[in-house]
């Protein structure tokens, strides 16, 4: 016997908990919960819908100090990192807004480049899920071909690069939550412009639907002169 349990989260989130419980044929009530698995559902009913509601979000540009300073940033980093980095690129602690945000990290030359895309939103642009996955033993172990299923998480939606035309990207850095993405450029890509995806993978580990984000130009920093 399997029951869900419904609460009203925020912002259209729905939070739900799966409990599987066992009883002895025959006897009334509802058992003992064997097994209890919390997830919850998103506000968007697909893909693109998150998709749209990312594209439109305003840009901003900004002069960083030192942009070395943003060099730890790699993969899934803590928040203290990715608050340090900031603080020492002159930036200061980046704080979450209240709808998506992009904003252009430019160096502080007399000829500005492009360093980094910051994504950031309200709603969580890299998520993961916990799926089967098909677990080998080490050929070190007594029955080298034993093997099992295992519940394992895997990142089922991430921010990645287009294909095709467009900026070339070095690195990319996720922060906790996976609402800020830091999408961080190859070398002189002024000038280029950034075309982001939302892909998701499946549980297979294939790669699923990619739909068009965000499209950033690296034209020049704004605060530069006209010639």
């Amino acid at each position: 016997m399997s029951r869900l349990i419904f609460s009203q989260g925020l912002r259209g989130i729905q939070s739900h908990l799966l409990d599987v419980h066992a009883r002895p044929t025959g006897t009334a009530g509802d058992g003992e919960v064997v097994f209890r698995a919390p997830f919850t559902t998103g506000r968007f009913t697909d893909l693109t819908d998150l998709a749209r509601y990312v594209s439109p979000a305003p840009i901003q540009h900004r002069g960083v100090l030192t942009p070395g300073a943003l060099a730890p940033l790699v993969g899934d980093v803590t928040g203290a990192a990715l608050d340090q980095a900031f603080e020492d690129a002159g930036l200061g602690a980046p704080q979450v807004p209240a709808f998506p945000l992009v904003q252009v990290l430019w160096t502080t030359d007399p000829t500005p480049q492009p360093v980094a895309v910051v994504v950031e939103s309200n709603e969580r642009l890299v998520r993961t899920r916990v799926g089967p996955t098909l677990v080998y033993s080490s050929t070190s172990d007594p029955d080298p071909v034993h093997h099992y299923w295992a519940r394992v998480p895997y990142r089922w939606l991430s921010v990645v690069r287009s294909g095709g035309v467009g900026a070339a990207v070095d690195r990319i850095a996720v922060g906790p939550g996976g609402t800020r993405v830091v999408v961080f450029l190859a070398a002189n890509q002024r000038g280029t412009t950034l075309n982001l995806n939302l892909q998701v993978m499946n549980v297979d580990l294939t790669l699923g639907t990619s739909v068009p984000t965000l499209s950033v130009l690296l034209a020049q920093a704004p605060w530069e002169e006209e010639a």
